[in-house]
């Protein structure tokens, strides 16, 4: 027999059901919300993670570098050691008429750096007057760490007056800045540099 329900009952039931509903659809949403700020946060993770190695290490940069370190022959390369950029063009130009690799540097301690990290050079051409650290100065510190490679001092001044100052420092020859084309044949000829191969 079929019950009969009054107005209050079905309004009680109404009632009831909109709470339970009410109750499931709000469940519903933070379940949902904790899902997605939880998957925000492991994207956010990743992106600070891919960003920060982006910064980190630059492809091309490294590439480059590790070419130049596997093509670098210290037989064949000469360390341009100078803070004026013509004089370095100049001679980067002369030298490799001569068939020989170069590698340039404005200053003293970025000269000290590359023997540090292990670079090695069949002669080095070295400005005196450079900022931060002069050419004798230079030249004593890489005599620490190579007492075979050449060493050839430059100076605007009479190098007469500078000699003994660039000799005692470790350099083997002195000559006036800048060195000539001729010059450098001569000194690559006297101290036995060893041209680069054609074509490296």
């Amino acid at each position: 027999m079929p019950v009969e329900l009054s107005d209050y009952d079905v309004m009680g039931i109404t009632v009831i059901l909109g709470i339970c509903t009410a109750l499931l659809v709000h469940k519903a949403s933070s379940s949902f919300r904790e899902r997605f700020d939880a998957k925000a946060r492991v994207d956010s993770t990743a992106t600070g993670r891919k960003e920060s190695v982006a910064v980190m290490t630059n492809p091309q940069a490294d590439r480059r570098a590790a070419t130049e370190e596997a093509e670098h022959d210290p037989t064949r390369t000469v360390l341009i050691v100078d803070d004026d950029p013509l004089t370095r063009m100049q001679l980067r130009k002369h030298l490799e008429r001569l068939k020989l690799k170069v590698k340039e540097v404005s200053d003293g301690p970025a000269a000290v750096q590359l023997y540090k990290e292990g670079y090695r050079f069949c002669m080095v051409v070295m400005d005196y007057e450079m900022p931060d650290m002069n050419g004798l100065i230079t030249t004593r510190k890489i005599r620490s760490f190579d007492n075979d490679v050449v060493i050839i001092g430059s100076t605007i001044h009479d190098p007469a007056t500078k000699q003994n100052e660039f000799l005692q420092a470790g350099a083997n020859f002195v000559d006036i800045k800048p060195i000539s084309a001729d010059r450098l044949s001569e000194f690559v000829a006297e101290y036995n540099i060893a041209p680069a191969v054609t074509g490296k």
